[in-house]
């Protein structure tokens, strides 16, 4: 069986019409990523999987997911000679950064449907996305404070981001990352692909499976087939362009648009324990905090970074229990529902009698990972990160004003302790 023929099978199945729901589904990862400040190529790539359903975290996770692919290429015909290019051509083709567009086609295995993105690369500080479900973002990095826009043509809204103590940087160099990754491709002789003969490329890793498909006179990829951890991405429709309407990548507020404006702090912030007290300070809304559990041992509260890659300031609670679990709830400026859209598509595991609601997490142990991984280094001596278990979970918690928590355990919860932690959850008086 060829390499791609599994992704091939997949995408035969994929139903790939523009839908509301997916969008907010997608929306997930966008918060995540696009409330991205200041971050490195490797942090993206840890969190690729975030960044993809979401749009900020960015900061996109279909971004990261490209690095991490690494690839980009622009549309070009010509003569063939397959046997003459090699995979370092590709390489060093690869390291010099192009205007480009593409599109991308994602496929999580955990999900039905699929989520279709163009993306639209300028230069090294901004970038445009138009997802299928009509929202767009923008991003500009090119000064300080980093701003992001994102737009809903349908019903004229907005909400602009704007990322207090952000540093001018570059966004992903997808094409220049990419002549790094892959480094033992594997030749996979000529094929037609997508209507044009191309020169194809194979590379697996523990964790990957790249195909690339290239021009043979460009040496630039025309297709790209990702296999990783069971979800499929697929990249085609590569175009190269001299420049690009710059308007398309404003983020100044359009005519006729109504945009709510947000801030949100990315200085640095070392972790550190505080009181229940001082979470208000930092919240725009609610805070809440955990009363006495029957199974609780210890708790304590601190102040750090979100550890998904957004660099958003977060109050992450630790809850030791007596059975040696491991309890995180997180609490930060951009969980609300009028952001979080995704979260009511999810399956509603538990709700109590005073309407606190509990839904699943689509990357419910990815979540986990990094939330105990993030309070393990600040408080060593509360729990051990050694002991990270397979069983680990997230689930979001929606209050009933609509303030959102993030709920993640290294061992699951019964319904009766869901019940009990519902009821613990109280209101932070000033």
């Amino acid at each position: 069986m060829r390499p791609t023929d599994n992704i091939e099978n997949a995408i035969s199945k994929l139903n790939l019409k523009p839908d509301a729901d997916l969008g907010e589904r997608t929306i997930r990862d966008a918060i995540a990523a696009q409330e991205k400040c200041t971050d490195t190529a490797q942090s993206r790539i840890s969190t690729w999987r975030t960044i993809v359903k979401n749009p900020i975290t960015k900061f996109s996770i279909a971004a990261a997911i490209m690095v991490t692919a690494g690839i980009l290429f622009y549309k070009q015909t010509g003569s063939i000679d397959g046997a003459s290019v090699a995979w370092a051509d590709v390489q060093k083709t690869l390291s010099v950064f192009r205007p480009h567009s593409y599109k991308e086609v994602i496929k999580y295995k955990d999900d039905e449907k699929a989520i279709n993105i163009k993306f639209y690369i300028r230069n090294l500080y901004g970038r445009r996305e138009e997802r299928s479900y009509g929202e767009i973002y923008i991003f500009d990095l090119s000064k300080s404070p980093n701003e992001c826009l994102v737009l809903d043509p349908q019903k004229k809204l907005g909400v602009k981001f704007i990322y207090t103590g952000s540093p001018v940087q570059q966004d992903f160099d997808m094409l220049r990352y990419s002549a790094s990754m892959a480094q033992h491709a594997q030749p996979l002789g000529q094929q037609v692909v997508d209507g044009r003969k191309a020169i194809g490329f194979y590379n697996s890793d523990p964790n990957n499976n790249f195909t690339f498909w290239v021009d043979p006179v460009s040496h630039l990829p025309i297709r790209v087939e990702l296999l990783r951890y069971g979800d499929t991405f697929i990249m085609n429709e590569f175009e190269y362009v001299n420049d690009f309407d710059p308007n398309l990548f404003s983020t100044d507020i359009p005519d006729g648009y109504k945009v709510e404006t947000k801030i949100q702090d990315c200085r640095p912030v070392e972790p550190k324990e505080v009181i229940a007290e001082a979470v208000i300070s930092g919240l725009n809304h609610t805070a809440y905090t955990v009363e006495k559990l029957q199974w609780m041992e210890k708790l304590s509260t601190i102040e750090t970074l979100d550890p998904l890659g957004s660099r958003a300031k977060v109050y992450v609670t630790g809850i030791q229990s007596n059975n040696e679990n491991m309890i995180i709830i997180v609490q930060g400026n951009y969980y609300d529902l009028k952001r979080m859209v995704w979260i009511p598509k999810q399956q509603l595991v538990f709700e109590s009698a005073t309407g606190i609601k509990f839904f699943t997490h689509p990357n419910g142990q990815i979540y986990a990972q990094r939330f105990l991984e993030s309070f393990a280094t600040a408080k060593p001596e509360f729990f051990d990160v050694k002991k990270i278990s397979a069983e680990r979970f997230t689930m979001m918690i929606v209050m009933p004003n609509g303030v959102v928590l993030s709920l993640s355990g290294n061992k699951q919860l019964s319904n009766d302790q869901l019940k009990e932690f519902a009821e613990s959850l109280k209101e932070v008086k000033s």
